[in-house]
């Protein structure tokens, strides 16, 4: 019973005082519109609002179905690289984007749509595009590929999500069912605090504040046994079976990319700048690079490696120059670069004009401009790194 009062109070304690899971502990975007709530950044704690529209994607105005009818809509779908919850909307990738490509007065007016849901994947975001209700209204499709994708395609079968038949063709297992037990864990914030202690044991921490090479015993420790269970007659993991993982990837693309066609609309894969090797996901990164390496599957599947083109962008570039300190995700600075690539990548695609990068420098300035000087709410104004 000590126990049991002991933990209603740290919950009680998490939820009152230090609500930065409240977010996870709460029902999935796609299952809201319109709503909001509270989120932390990660580096200085401060709030600010996470807001899902009529549409349930992660910005803070809303479409009718006339603007629809009328626009060229671009819809991105991903994991939390694509949702951003770590920041305000207007810092996310989508959002700036939207506004290059209304910039113009030669272009179509464009409607750049965020349906990205953090901690999904592949499966994920295949079913949230299935479900969203004006797919049909869509003319780009963007599926945003990170490496932990693989692990949410392992248990999406698992959970009969995705089935494969013997030729390999994709059928729709229709979604699991969550045991009751699990779903009462999901909406306690002392799970998360749990979850996000036990990540950090695999994570370096940020330059500074380790010497460089030393590795704390308890990571050392992890690592070995992650390593054993690898290797180890529980195979049922992802790390075990990368061939299987990476066909079953390459059948739900290929399957979604007929469909989105059917549809009338073009499909892009763009394939993220990921954590190097000695970060947690960096393995599978690895392995869809590999993978990705095939221009004949590149080709079929219309892959755009933003990797490259931060690389261009940006002399000397290093993934952890990008990200916040406390968490491994891109800061807002990274967003704005992912939008300028972007944007240059659909400026082919949708027939536009090459724009001078002068000009489209001015108009990003134009941009982030506005925010800097509009009134804050709760920190909302914030500059990031000093790789801004």
């Amino acid at each position: 019973m000590s126990v049991a009062v002991g933990l209603v109070a740290c919950e009680a304690a998490l939820r009152l005082f230090h609500p930065r899971y409240e977010l996870a502990a709460n029902p999935l975007p796609e299952e809201r519109a319109n709503t909001f709530r509270r989120h932390f950044h990660p580096d200085t704690f401060v709030a600010h609002r996470v807001i899902h529209n009529n549409l349930g994607g992660r910005q803070s105005r809303n479409f009718s179905a006339e603007s629809l009818d009328s626009a060229v809509n671009i819809a991105f779908f991903g994991d939390s690289q694509t949702e951003n919850l770590n920041m305000p909307a207007q810092y996310s990738f989508t959002e700036p984007l939207d506004y290059l490509l209304n910039v113009p007065s030669v272009a179509p007016t464009v409607n750049v749509l965020n349906f990205g849901i953090s901690g999904g994947g592949t499966a994920r975001a295949y079913l949230r595009w299935q479900t969203v209700f004006v797919r049909r209204k869509l003319a780009h499709v963007f599926y945003m590929v990170v490496g932990n994708d693989l692990l949410d395609l392992r248990n999406a079968a698992r959970g009969g999500i995705v089935r494969l038949g013997e030729a390999g063709e994709v059928f729709d297992g229709g979604p699991s069912r969550t045991p009751a037990w699990k779903r009462l864990l999901a909406r306690l914030h002392l799970t998360y605090l749990v979850v996000d202690a036990w990540q950090r044991l695999d994570e370096p921490l940020g330059a500074g504040q380790r010497p460089a090479g030393e590795t704390p015993r308890g990571v050392a420790r992890w690592r070995a046994w992650r390593a054993a269970v690898a290797e180890s007659s529980l195979g049922d993991r992802a790390e075990s079976r990368p061939e299987e993982w990476m066909r079953v990837f390459r059948e739900v693309v290929r399957a979604w990319k007929r469909e989105v066609e059917a549809d009338g609309a073009a499909f892009h894969v763009v394939l993220l700048p990921n954590p190097p090797d000695g970060w947690r996901d960096g393995w599978r990164d690895g392995w869809l690079r590999s993978m990705f390496a095939d221009a004949a599957l590149r080709t079929e599947l219309g892959v755009f490696d933003l990797l490259g083109c931060f690389k261009a962008a940006v002399p000397g570039y290093q993934y952890d120059d990008w990200r916040f300190a406390n968490d491994a995700h891109w800061t807002p600075a990274a967003n704005m670069v992912a939008a300028t690539c972007l944007y240059r990548h659909l400026e082919r695609a949708l027939g536009l004009p090459t724009r001078a990068e002068e000009e489209l420098a001015q108009a990003r300035h134009a941009y982030y401009r506005a925010f800097m000087d509009a009134p804050a709410w709760e920190g909302e104004r914030y500059m990031p790194t000093a790789a801004w």
